[in-house]
């Protein structure tokens, strides 16, 4: 069987550019019975570093937050339509089944044959052809530790008095006018500590339009059947009827796109959604809407480390916050290596134990990043990540440890700290310059690193 397997990829290596299509879309044409889904990225990509408006100015520094989500979201559809023209005629020719994606320039197709990969791998504007089949990408999160947890206490989490969090709040800012955002498994979005920062709440009617997507396509009401979302969202800034979140003023969106079965499509339709937020049917989007700071607790398995480079580039660029867990492959060196924990664009946070409090958890990946031979320092910051406690299914409170739990915490600080300075709203970089210099640095003389910034705690502990 085996032998037969490799005549099969010899024979379509000389049928197809092995340049455009990877490996692993040979693979899966031979193991799924001749038919596969893949996920083509075209060539044309936006250099958002030099990305200018009409007048000459930098994305970057355009002060017009609206304005700004509009010649984003306006520039990438152009490009879009025009790059994927003759791509999207193919497919309708051969009547396929696609999506196309605006946010990375990219088109997701399913039920494709050897012929028409093939074919579509000929098509001169494609740069590659990408696997997007299934892959199980809850067996990656973290469980709930088997510890009791106070159901009742309303003492503030130790994870967010170790940031500061609660000083902050003594000055009067707890993330007012700010709109957070979290990709995640879901939501149990009435649970009490979560109800009253939904921006979904409007005075008590809810509606899930612009506020919930399901990356799915298949739950129009936000739902949460593992729990880890619903835990993510509730530090970042749960609130009322426990003290769980780092800015409790903030309000709440989310996108489901871990459900047991993700792809790498599902991962953009939610950075799309995010870019412009859209009603249920996913018709009119309203960049206007977009979150301010998002945090992502996940590391995309299944996805080739460049599926969603030029997504979170975008995102940024339209004055997203990205906080990012670096992953739980800690403690050996250079295993922050998943997307999007890895990519430049992203703000990597790493896990501080509780007990000895600062030190680093054993479980946090460490840098530094050698896919792309850039030896990057990662993570650039940590916060607390070992039993901590947020909102869990049913209204209740668990305790998790995790990577995951740490990047919420860092979301929440940005809440914060836009709240208190608002003109540093979708500064992007003059925030990150403020969070790394206001860092607890922790010397470190590993992986690759002397002292301090370092590859394992990065600039230090958010404070």
């Amino acid at each position: 069987k085996m032998s037969k397997l490799f005549f099969i990829l010899a024979l379509l290596a000389i049928t197809i550019n092995c340049a455009i299509v990877r490996e692993e879309v040979l693979t899966n044409l031979s193991l799924r019975g001749g038919k596969t889904e893949i996920l083509i990225h075209m060539k044309d990509q936006i250099n958002f570093k030099t990305l200018k408006t009409k007048n000459g100015v930098s994305v970057y520094d355009m002060r017009d937050e609206d304005k700004r989500g509009y010649f984003v979201m306006n520039v990438l559809q152009e490009q879009a339509l025009r790059s994927q023209k003759s791509t999207i005629e193919y497919l309708r020719k051969n009547n396929m089944k696609y999506e196309s994606f605006w946010v990375s320039n990219a088109i997701s197709v399913s039920g494709v044959t050897e012929k028409q990969i093939k074919e579509l791998s000929d098509i001169a504007e494609i740069k590659y052809i990408n696997s997007n089949e299934p892959f199980n990408d809850l067996d990656q999160l973290e469980k709930p530790l088997d510890v009791p947890v106070n159901q009742s206490t309303k003492q503030i989490e130790f994870n967010i008095v170790h940031i500061g969090g609660d000083k902050v709040w003594e000055m009067g800012f707890k993330g007012n006018g700010i709109v957070t955002g979290v990709i995640d498994t879901g939501i149990q979005h009435n649970h009490p500590a979560l109800i009253g920062s939904y921006r979904g709440n409007q005075g008590g009617r809810i509606v899930h339009d612009f506020n919930w997507f399901d990356g799915d396509r298949a739950v129009r009401t936000p739902t949460d059947t593992n729990g880890h979302g619903t835990h993510c969202t509730g530090t970042v800034c749960g609130g009322q009827a426990r003290q769980i979140g780092v800015a409790p003023d903030a309000k709440w969106i989310h996108c489901r796109a871990i459900s047991g079965a993700s792809q790498a499509a599902k991962y953009l339709r939610c950075y799309q959604f995010f870019m412009a937020p859209h009603d249920l049917n996913r018709r009119n989007a309203n960049p206007t809407l977009r979150p301010h700071t998002t945090s992502h607790s996940y590391g995309c398995g299944g996805c080739r480390p460049d599926d969603l480079k030029s997504a979170f580039e975008a995102m940024k660029a339209s004055g997203i916050f990205l906080s990012v867990s670096s992953g739980n492959s800690g403690p050996r060196c250079s295993t922050v290596n998943r997307s999007p924990g890895w990519y430049e664009s992203a703000f990597t946070v790493g896990a501080l134990n509780k007990s000895p409090a600062g030190t680093i958890a054993r479980f946090s990946s460490r840098g530094p990043v050698t896919y792309d031979r850039s030896n990057r320092l990662k993570p650039e910051i940590t916060a607390p990540g070992v039993s901590v406690v947020s909102s869990h299914l049913g209204g209740s409170y668990r305790a998790l440890s995790g990577t995951s739990m740490a990047s919420p915490a860092v979301n929440g600080a940005v809440a914060l700290l836009w709240d208190a300075v608002p003109q540093l709203k979708r500064r992007v970089d003059q925030t990150i310059k403020i969070l790394i210099d206001t860092a607890r640095g922790q010397r470190s003389n590993v992986c690759s690193s002397r002292g301090s910034p370092n590859n394992e705690y990065g600039y230090g502990a958010v404070d």
